[in-house]
C-alpha cells in the first residue's frame, strides 16, 4: 500500500475527517490509478464542502482519465465559479495538462479566460520543470512570472521551493519572506521555511516554524503527502511528535 494512503485511511476513521484528508486521499489513490476508490474519497470530501475546489478539479481530474468529459467541465467550471485565483486556475491546467487536453485542446480556453489561461499556462510549466528536476529551466519560467506579476505571493513560494531544491538556502529564505510579506498569514511559507531550517540541521528554529505554520492552518494532511510536499526533514526532528501531538490530539 502506498504509505500515504495508510495515514489518510487512518485519518478518516477519525470522528470528524475533514475534506482535506479526503481529498489527499484521493489524490493517493488517483495517483496509482485506482480511480474508483480516488471518486469514492472525492465524493465524501464534498459531502463536507461542496464548494471544495480541490476535491472538485481533482475529482474532474479523475472523469477526464474516465472519459467522462461532461461531468470533469461541469466540476471545473464550478471551482472556478466559486474561486477564480490564479492557484485554482493552474490547478485546473494542471488537470488538463495531465491528460493531454493542454494548451492545444479547445476544451481549455472554454472554461479558462485566454489571459489568466496564459499565467496559469506559465506557472504550471515552471512547477512541472521543478517536478521534474528541470532546474535551471524551473528557475528562469518562475522569474518570468515574476516580472508579470511580482505581487502574486505564489510565484515567490514556488522560486523558494527552486532554490531549495538546489541548496541555495540564503536565496530561498528570501524568496519565502519576500511572499510571506504578501500573504503574511499563509501557513505555507512558515512550512517551507521549517523544511529549510530543518535541512540547514537548525532544529530549534525548524520547530518554531513548524508550529507557526500550524498556528496559521497548516492541515495535518500535509505533514504526510508525500508526493508535491516533502515535511520529511521536519518529520524526523527530535520534539516533532511533541508538537504534532499538541496541534494534532485526535490524530
Amino acid at each position: 500500500m502506498n504509505e500515504s494512503i495508510g495515514y489518510f485511511l487512518k485519518a478518516v476513521q477519525a470522528d470528524k475527517p475533514s475534506e482535506y484528508t479526503f481529498n489527499f486521499l484521493g489524490c493517493s489513490y488517483s495517483n496509482i490509478g485506482q480511480y474508483a476508490e480516488a471518486e469514492k474519497y472525492f465524493l465524501k470530501g464534498l459531502e463536507i464542502e461542496p464548494n471544495g475546489t480541490a476535491c472538485l478539479v481533482y475529482l474532474a481530474g479523475v472523469y477526464l482519465k474516465t472519459q467522462r468529459m461532461a461531468e470533469a467541465k461541469d466540476l471545473l467550471t464550478k471551482a472556478l465559479a466559486y474561486d477564480s485565483s490564479i492557484i485554482v486556475q493552474g490547478s485546473v491546467a494542471e488537470v488538463f495538462h495531465e491528460n493531454g487536453l493542454y494548451p492545444e485542446s479547445r476544451f481549455a480556453p472554454k472554461i479558462l479566460a485566454k489571459d489568466s489561461l496564459d499565467e496559469a499556462a506559465l506557472w504550471l510549466l515552471a512547477s512541472n520543470k521543478l517536478k521534474s528536476g528541470r532546474m535551471a529551466d524551473a528557475e528562469a519560467l518562475v522569474k518570468k512570472c515574476i516580472r508579470i506579476n511580482p505581487k502574486l505571493y505564489w510565484n515567490w513560494e514556488l522560486l523558494g521551493q527552486v532554490y531549495l531544491k538546489l541548496a541555495r538556502y540564503e536565496e530561498a529564505r528570501q524568496s519565502f519572506f519576500k511572499g510571506m510579506e504578501m500573504d503574511p498569514d499563509n501557513s505555507i511559507f512558515y512550512s517551507n521555511l521549517a523544511i529549510l531550517y530543518a535541512v540547514e540541521g537548525k532544529t530549534s528554529a525548524a520547530l518554531n516554524f513548524a508550529e507557526q505554520a500550524f498556528q496559521k492552518g497548516m492541515a495535518w494532511e500535509t505533514i504526510y503527502e508525500f508526493q508535491y510536499f516533502d515535511f520529511a526533514p521536519v518529520r524526523r526532528l527530535p520534539g516533532f511528535k511533541k508538537l504534532e501531538k499538541k496541534y494534532f490530539p485526535d490524530k
